[in-house]
């Protein structure tokens, strides 16, 4: 060992060099935060949408006392989408006063994606239980997804999740059901 201490040393820097990664393009930043920006908005529109569902599952709850749960539960997922649109907001302006990192902007992208996939799963799981609960024929044409269930993970495009095509939109159950029952 002592004859190379010279290449010993020169391989130990070799191997920790072929370790880095190098992140990020000219002008990826940028891209990356006006695509954080249209995330934001959708979450923002998504929160209008969700309001609407509050609305009519309101009506439909002074029909049938038993739906009070389902309210109470859809409620709590509202003010955690209120908080994460707050919060949203304040990770696009962390993004904009660094934007020279890449690793940063794309970490914020896909905790905003998957944050927003988890909030309209919660939203589907509480609507689709109302309308097993108002009308069990309407489970046919139920929401299904495959994919993880957790934050903070990226999905690169080809494995998109699936959805069934013919399904009501989960922001849009409760009042298809309320339509449906006046």
């Amino acid at each position: 060992m002592r004859r190379y201490p010279g290449l010993i040393g020169l391989l130990v820097v070799l191997v920790s060099v072929a370790g880095c990664r190098f992140y990020g393009y000219p002008g990826g930043v940028a891209l990356t935060l006006t695509q954080i920006e249209a995330a934001s908005e959708q979450v923002a529109q998504d929160l209008e949408r969700a309001l609407a569902e509050l609305e009519a599952l309101r009506l439909l709850a002074r029909r049938d006392e038993t739906l009070a749960p389902y309210v109470a539960q859809y409620e709590a997922i509202l003010e955690a989408h209120q908080r994460a649109v707050l919060e949203f907001e304040h990770w696009k302006e962390q993004v904009a006063a660094h934007p020279g990192d890449y690793r940063r902007a794309n970490r914020t992208l896909g905790a905003i994606t998957a944050h927003h996939e988890a909030l309209l799963q919660q939203y589907a799981d509480v609507a689709w239980s109302v309308a097993q609960h108002v009308n069990p024929a309407l489970l046919a044409r139920a929401y299904t997804s495959s994919g993880p269930r957790f934050f903070f993970y990226v999905v690169p495009p080809q494995y998109a999740r699936q959805v069934n095509e013919q399904t009501i939109p989960p922001l849009q159950v409760v009042r298809y059901l309320a339509t449906q029952l006046s």
